[in-house]
């Protein structure tokens, strides 16, 4: 089998998967067709997150895995617009019901289930940590199957009128009757192994080699600012802007661990973005200080405030970057903090010492210490009068 060629043919299926998704979505009128745009990025993202691991580590289950469920993800909900045309729009479109009915359940369940299990137990190698945690998978793909069988079933029961009139007044579709109690039982297992799915997390880190630990720490830092982005309530055109790059985010974060590809640059990325969110914050809080809370106190309303605040976040941005960083580096990045202080004291000695011989074995310590090269030669020019 030619790996690159299926996963091309994968990755080209679903583009036009998501092309059709959001089509329909948009030509039915969709009363979320702004989510399920969201849906379709994230989509896209975890399918190309499958396609790249699948292609350059073949032998790791985990894009495998996110490939096929991006790939029926996509297709229930093409299936699902699909029922509401045949239902809504278009009546003589040949099983609309059952077929519509059928995608709401892959579509709803499927992503959502296998991401917070299945995406857990296996990262990063496509491997469970140990047989022990086999009870845990087999939990968890109960509980998805009964979560997608039960919504389907439920969906087809009541019309994709049904499912459209519950979404667009609940924000979600819930079936009655026997398909209700299957969804819960579905959702209680998938819960129940998720908490086991994070902790699996932690014995992999606890076990972890170095090169493990630094794929640990890259999915660590995706997660976090993705968690950043759903939780804290931003203004709604950000709040939006940032939940979608976090969704990309994440994917790319989880590719470069498994890939390996540049794996040890993550304390100068971590370090890099601690230090310019306190550095906003700063500066906002400086900005806040100087423009709005003269203008709240003393109901000043002024363009001269305005300016300068501007100006004095401005004047602060240097100084408070500098000292940020260093602060930052010394927690987070300390390979280049003590990198970048032993530069700086040989800085400080070359201005007094002048004897070359000495010179020469501090460069030779400094560029060992820093670079950290296998060898070091150092060739000095003779005097050429």
């Amino acid at each position: 089998m030619n790996g690159p060629r299926v996963v091309g043919g994968c990755l080209a299926i679903l583009g036009g998967l998501v092309v059709a998704d959001v089509g329909l979505a948009w030509v039915n009128g969709w009363p979320i067709v702004d989510e399920w745009l969201f849906s379709a990025v994230a989509t896209v993202a975890f399918g190309a997150l499958g396609g790249v691991i699948a292609w350059k580590r073949p032998d790791n289950r985990l894009g495998w895995l996110l490939l096929t469920m991006t790939l029926l993800s996509a297709a229930g909900a093409v299936a699902f617009q699909y029922g509401i045309a045949g239902s809504v729009r278009w009546r003589h479109l040949p099983g609309a019901t059952v077929i519509g009915g059928v995608g709401w359940g892959v579509s709803a369940a499927l992503a959502f289930g296998v991401l917070i299990t299945f995406f857990l137990l296996l990262f990063p190698d496509g491997d469970l940590p140990s047989r022990r945690w086999r009870p845990a998978a087999w939990a968890a793909a109960l509980g998805i199957a009964l979560m997608v069988t039960s919504l389907a079933a439920g969906a087809v029961d009541a019309g994709m009128r049904g499912v459209v009139e519950q979404v667009a007044t609940r924000g979600g579709f819930t079936p009655d009757g026997i398909p209700l109690v299957l969804n819960e039982v579905g959702h209680v297992l998938v819960f129940a192994v998720f908490p086991l799915a994070v902790a699996s997390l932690f014995v992999r880190l606890r076990r972890a080699d170095q090169v493990q630990r630094r794929q640990l720490e890259w999915f660590a830092y995706g997660a976090v600012l993705f968690m950043a982005s759903v939780l804290i309530p931003w203004p709604e055109p950000l709040w939006f802007l940032l939940e979608a790059a976090a969704t990309i985010l994440l994917p790319v974060s989880v590719a470069v661990a498994i890939t390996r590809y540049r794996l040890y640059e993550i304390d100068r990325l971590v370090s890099r973005t601690v230090t310019y969110g306190v550095v906003t914050t700063v500066l906002a809080g400086v900005y806040v200080l100087v423009g709005v809370v003269p203008s709240a106190v003393f109901e000043l309303e002024s363009d001269l405030l305005v300016a300068a605040a501007t100006l004095a976040a401005v004047a602060a941005f240097g100084p408070v970057r500098r000292a940020v960083q260093t602060a930052v580096d010394r927690r987070f990045n300390r390979a280049r903090y003590d990198a970048a202080a032993v530069v700086e004291r040989f800085g400080t000695r070359l201005r007094h010492d002048l004897d070359v011989s000495h010179l020469g074995a501090d460069l030779r310590r400094v560029v060992g210490a820093t670079v950290q090269p296998t060898h070091v030669t150092l060739w000095l020019a003779g005097d050429r009068r």
